[in-house]
């Protein structure tokens, strides 16, 4: 196993851009933030819907609040049921940090497809060159 100097990691920690690790504290902050925020949307949904004792409601939504998806969708189900909301500001509430990524999953499916079609034109092309 290689030991690395300080010096060693010093000198990586110079080559990183700081955008990077700032972007990534942020994402994780905001993460953290909205688990926070969910947490408290399934604790009141859980009281109220299936009258659990407050060990157990603070104990599922701790659990929950962290699960990407799912703690998203019980807190949605909190903030209408519960607290009032309308359906599309629970939405927009709970559900905001998953559209970069399907942006970002439509933006790399399109930069495939649009690859392979111009390897598919490719191939066409010497094939019919070729007879």
């Amino acid at each position: 196993m290689e030991d690395f100097s300080e010096e060693d990691i010093e000198q990586d920690e110079e080559v990183r851009p700081k955008w990077k690790t700032r972007v990534g504290c942020s994402w994780l902050v905001a993460y953290l933030g909205m688990a926070i925020f969910e947490m408290f949307a399934i604790y009141d949904w859980l009281e109220w819907k299936y009258d659990l004792n407050t060990f157990s409601s603070v104990i599922v939504s701790v659990i929950a609040g962290f699960t990407p998806g799912l703690g998203s969708l019980l807190a949605y189900f909190g903030a209408t049921e519960v607290w009032g909301w309308e359906s599309l500001s629970a939405i927009a509430v709970f559900f905001w940090y998953y559209i970069p990524i399907i942006l970002a999953s439509l933006l790399s499916a399109m930069v495939v497809a649009y690859a392979l079609a111009i390897l598919v034109v490719n191939q066409l092309k010497a094939m019919l060159n070729n007879k």
